[in-house]
């Protein structure tokens, strides 16, 4: 896990990476993460029956871990692991993964009955894996910079009672609104958080807990708010069946937990072992949200 420090307003990074002065800061965009629809690192991923992830680019991307996908479902573009040699790249019947299937050197692809790639590559030379490696780098870089930003609102945590609803407004207009939850952010059963802003507001949630949804929670935006404008980062990811989730979400220390017919407008980042139940519909929005930072 890493450490912060909150000091004057703002979320600094206290890790491996060095403040830099302010002369040398610059901006940092997510990078190679903008084509991956759900990344994760240091653990495997698994995906339920009868997923749709659509939008471009929209890869599968898993490092030090394998994927297994679920069958009847489609796959708009690349699904890529590696495993150090050992990677397992399963793709259950009649699923279609309408671009390349890549795993390193040394890895396996099983496709099941009527189970399909565009394109395989098992000797580790695709330019998807190289993708992958500097998506990782990305998003750590990314990440940083997010923690690095003075904040504009601040809550202690934030707790939606079942079939209740809250709202948190931004308070920058067509710009860059960075909110602070110390204590998690838990939406119970059928419960909304709403996140309300313009349409060229940008939002970064920094929350330094978990982020649970119950059974049918959703977390909506309103007043011309965009799900690529919204960014979400958290120290777990826990959602229950039929949940609805907006923006690029985060975990950035355990893996993500999706159940059932889970919606996700956006994209997810996960680090370690990560399960996402069947019915799962990725609407991919990748996020050009740009932060100027020290990272």
């Amino acid at each position: 896990m890493k450490k912060r420090l909150i000091l004057a307003g703002a979320a600094l990074a206290i890790s491996s990476w060095a403040s830099m002065g302010a002369a040398a800061r610059a901006q940092t965009t997510i990078g190679a993460v903008a084509n991956f629809g759900i990344m994760t690192d240091f653990g495997s991923l698994a995906i339920g029956n009868v997923a749709v992830i659509s939008g471009t680019p929209g890869d599968i991307g898993t490092d030090d871990g394998n994927v297994t996908l679920g069958g009847n479902s489609v796959y708009s573009r690349n699904v890529v692991a590696d495993n150090d040699g050992g990677t397992v790249l399963q793709i259950g019947n009649y699923t279609a993964v309408l671009g390349e299937c890549a795993t390193d050197s040394g890895g396996t692809i099983n496709l099941g009955k009527g189970a399909s790639c565009a394109s395989q590559s098992t000797d580790g030379s695709s330019a998807n894996l190289a993708n992958l490696e500097q998506a990782e780098s990305d998003e750590e870089t990314f990440e940083c910079a997010a923690w690095d930003q003075v904040y504009t609102q601040s809550f202690s945590s934030i707790n939606v009672a079942a079939s209740k609803s809250f709202t948190v407004t931004d308070t920058v207009s067509g710009g860059l609104n960075v909110i602070y939850v110390d204590g998690g952010i838990t939406i119970g059963g059928s419960g909304t958080l709403i996140l309300s802003g313009g349409q060229d507001d940008q939002v970064v949630v920094l929350n330094n807990s978990g982020l649970t949804l119950g059974y049918g929670a959703r977390i909506l935006l309103s007043g011309g708010l965009q799900p690529q404008n919204v960014y979400i980062t958290n120290n777990s990811l826990n959602v229950q069946n039929s949940a609805v989730l907006n923006g690029t979400i985060e975990s950035e220390n355990t893996g993500c937990t999706l159940g059932s017919g889970v919606t996700v407008n956006g994209a997810l980042i996960c680090e370690g072992d990560s399960t996402i139940g069947p019915n799962l519909r990725l609407n991919f929005s990748p996020t050009p949200i740009s932060l100027t930072s020290g990272c």
